[in-house]
């Protein structure tokens, strides 16, 4: 692969980072991918989080496919769409934290 810097604007510099060790730290952190020892073309974090982002919908989209065989076999399935108040119980029910899972690696 090939790194690219990436674009990207400070909105707040608490520490007062000149621009050229910013720039250079982003880039750095597109040679630290879990699976491949080349440069990817965005920052791991990001990939990562868009790879993620992308598992998410796919499971709120499965979920939406199986709703009606689901809701009779989950207790307190929540309710289709998802209400923006709920999402914070949703997360805290599907998260790790305090499960046997935490510890366990899940974005590679």
């Amino acid at each position: 692969g090939t790194a690219k810097f990436t674009q990207y604007a400070v909105l707040f510099d608490e520490i007062d980072i000149p621009e050229k060790i910013v720039k250079y730290f982003l880039l750095s952190l597109c040679y630290e991918h879990q699976i491949v020892s080349s440069a990817i073309s965005i920052p791991a974090p990001v990939y990562q989080a868009d790879e993620l982002a992308k598992r998410g919908m796919n499971v709120y989209r499965e979920l939406k496919n199986c709703y009606d065989e689901l809701k009779n076999l989950i207790p307190n399935l929540p309710r289709l769409p998802i209400p923006p108040e709920e999402y914070h119980t949703l997360t805290n029910r599907l998260c790790y934290l305090g499960s046997r899972l935490e510890s366990q690696r899940v974005t590679a």
